[in-house]
């Protein structure tokens, strides 16, 4: 913790026992402890969330409802043919092309292996 290091000390409003504290080691050791905690139930809250959301998304799947996030260019899009059409002429390179097409370049890589598109 960054913050201890430099003797400041961490004050729980809603868990005043710590103020009424002289010894400075105990006080220490008790925000440490008290920080913790707080990192564990943060921590396992965010798994129990993702592992939530992770069901959702597989019980949407069985039904065949999911479909998930809808994509940014289709295989027609002018600015991604203009963009291959770079790519394939070996004068540009990703980021070029990145300034060209304001495409990001894993974005960019993305749809370049997704539509099987290489260099000759």
């Amino acid at each position: 913790m960054k913050f201890s290091k430099r003797g400041a000390t961490l004050e729980v409003l809603n868990l005043p026992f710590t103020t009424g504290i002289e010894e400075e080691n105990l006080r220490r050791l008790i925000n440490n402890l008290i920080l913790e905690l707080y990192k564990y139930q943060a921590k396992s809250e965010k798994a129990r969330i993702r592992e939530r959301q992770q069901q959702g998304i597989e019980i949407t799947k069985a039904k065949g409802l999911y479909q998930g996030r809808k994509q940014n260019y289709t295989e027609d899009d002018l600015l991604l043919k203009y963009g291959f059409d770079l790519y394939k002429s070996k004068k540009y390179t990703l980021k070029e092309i990145d300034k060209h097409t304001r495409i990001p370049i894993s974005t960019f890589k993305r749809y370049l292996k997704k539509y099987n598109v290489y260099r000759n």
